[in-house]
């Protein structure tokens, strides 16, 4: 029992770091872009509006992740499964995730080598993936390239 505690207090510790780390990025992109227009050294234009409310939005998405997790702990998170095109929903994360992976250099691609359905809750689904995308547009350095790439048609019941 007593290792059990101390692993759930490492764990825990983990997830505080991760999410405080998460928090930290938007955050400060916000306070400097304000503070940078603040000093006269930005100027408010539509570009900086649109940055600053993809990083509210980032945020936002951090916040309603936290209330999911919390959700999942107590066994109250709904999941609403039904067919999924697995090639539109990559396509569309892949949109989604464009510009950041303009801004750090990386190409993003999707390859498909077959038409994939599954059953799942396309909105968990979109959630998990794009966040993998999300740290891999992070973490893949300048000119490198970031590729989704089913080998095989999948269903699932």
């Amino acid at each position: 029992m007593s290792a059990d505690l101390e692993r759930t207090e490492r764990q825990r510790n983990a997830m505080v770091s991760d999410v405080s780390h998460e928090l930290r990025t938007p955050l400060s992109t916000i306070r400097g872009y304000l503070e940078a227009t603040q000093d006269g050294v930005k100027q408010l234009d539509e570009a900086l509006i649109s940055s600053l409310h993809e990083e509210a939005l980032q945020l936002q998405h951090i916040v309603d992740d936290l209330q999911d997790l919390a959700l999942a702990e107590a066994g109250r998170l709904r999941l609403n499964p039904r067919v999924v095109d697995l090639s539109d929903l990559l396509t569309r994360i892949a949109e989604t995730h464009r510009r950041q992976a303009a801004e750090a250099g990386v190409s993003l691609t999707v390859q498909l080598s077959d038409d994939v359905v599954l059953i799942a809750d396309p909105v968990r689904l979109r959630q998990v993936v794009g966040s993998l995308v999300s740290n891999a547009l992070r973490h893949t350095p300048s000119g490198g390239r970031s590729a989704s790439a089913p080998r095989k048609t999948a269903t699932t019941p």
